[in-house]
């Protein structure tokens, strides 16, 4: 059995994927044995081509896109070692990271996943909230009530967390290492989650069957910026993205915290979009200039409002090893 498995899924990303693979290069220590397994999602950028030539060691899945998880599950049923460590095509390792990750776990056994710092281009530390799970409805009222009463900076995350070891709630799928044990435990992912929120439910599932999730404060990975993603300078991609994120929100509190606060989420973000609907009707009645903008963003929040009204299915059965 190999030590290790680094699973990588890429969707036109080739330069920042060329990058993230001779890092791994770079870095890895020669002790240990591992491998590395890119599933590509369907791209047209020569992507596929590359993987091929400039690394033919690499174990390469040519798939159609559909979805993070099902892209990861695939290489999850072929992989042959006892850790695999799940990264984002646009991370670039940094010196001895991989190892750092690999030796706390030989050495907390019920912990089932670890990360470690991520970094801006410049070096500097990219917050990610991965703490807490999603507040329940509760919660999240009382939240919004006491953002009333306490100044703003009360709900800012403690930076000083990330220079210490501690535990967390769940990992970022973007870079983590995770035993192989847990996926035989607690099952693969979730492919019902297209993109977004997998790796939450994934940390849930963990979490409730008593492995515990740590983040060490390792030298880190470089992260290049989800390309793919969030910052993709196309209005209409966002868009997308932002309505995946809400269906994929949706669907975890159906999941995990039930029905009712389900209905409750959906009832608050509704009146969130509703008073933006109003907002729009009526710059576009009393404003001329800009019309062509607030009609545009009035189409996507009318198409939030139709997704909010939808029923939100699940299935409870997670693929299995």
């Amino acid at each position: 059995m190999l030590e290790m498995s680094i699973l990588i899924v890429n969707f036109n990303n080739k330069l920042l994927l060329n990058n993230c693979l001779n890092s791994i290069y770079e870095t890895m220590p020669f002790k240990r044995s591992y491998e590395i397994i890119v599933v590509d999602n369907g791209s047209n950028d020569g992507s596929v081509n590359m993987v091929q030539k400039k690394f033919p060691k690499v174990i390469l899945i040519k798939n159609k896109n559909k979805g993070y998880g099902h892209a990861m599950n695939q290489a999850l049923k072929i992989s042959k070692s006892k850790y695999v460590v799940l990264l984002n095509d646009d991370m670039y390792l940094c010196p001895n990271t991989l190892n750092d990750l690999f030796i706390f776990l030989e050495k907390n056994e019920k912990v089932g996943a670890v990360c470690c710092k991520i970094l801006n281009p410049n070096l500097t530390l990219q917050v990610h909230d991965t703490s807490k799970f999603p507040a329940t409805v509760k919660k999240l009222l009382l939240n919004i009530f006491l953002k009333k009463i306490f100044n703003k900076s009360f709900f800012k995350i403690n930076l000083e967390d990330f220079d210490k070891i501690h535990k967390v709630d769940y990992v970022t799928g973007a870079a983590c290492m995770i035993r192989m044990e847990v996926f035989q435990d607690i099952g693969l992912f979730d492919e019902q989650f297209f993109m977004f929120f997998e790796e939450i439910d994934l940390g849930y599932r963990l979490k409730k069957k008593g492995w515990e999730t740590y983040y060490i404060p390792s030298k880190g990975i470089v992260h290049y910026g989800g390309v793919s993603s969030r910052q993709n300078p196309n209005p209409k991609i966002a868009e997308k993205y932002t309505l995946m994120c809400l269906k994929n929100m949706f669907l975890f509190y159906r999941k995990h915290y039930g029905f009712f606060s389900m209905f409750l989420l959906k009832c608050l973000q509704f009146l969130k979009y509703f008073i933006k609907f109003l907002s729009l009707q009526g710059k576009i009645i009393l404003i001329n200039k800009g019309k062509k903008e607030y009609k545009r963003d009035l189409k996507f929040v009318i198409a939030v409002l139709n997704l909010i009204i939808k029923r939100c299915k699940i299935n409870s059965q997670v693929p299995s090893l």
